[in-house]
């Protein structure tokens, strides 16, 4: 099976290597792009959100979560995984 990915996506694989395979989820904007999640426009921000979440979705990184009352998981931490560093590694 053949996972594709977008260049944002391929661009948090990348960031993950270089932060040595792990990093908060805040500090991935920073990682990725040079900012501070502070300083990212809202929709730069959420184009991020959902391009971690779906590598997610590929088994490509696990994002670590904490869960609150209402059952919404805040994310944490962003590490990748064996498959994700593999197919990083290829491009």
């Amino acid at each position: 099976m053949k996972v594709t990915v977008t260049s944002i996506q391929q661009q948090v694989l990348q960031g993950l290597i270089g932060a040595g395979g792990a990093c908060p989820y805040r500090q991935l904007f920073r990682v990725c792009y040079g900012l501070r999640w502070e300083d990212m426009p809202g929709v730069e921000r959420s184009r991020l959100g959902v391009s971690v979440r779906g590598l997610e979705k590929k088994g490509l990184v696990e994002i670590a979560r904490r869960w609150g009352t209402w059952g919404y998981g805040q994310p944490e931490t962003v590490t990748i995984t064996d498959v994700g560093r593999a197919l990083a590694e290829a491009a």
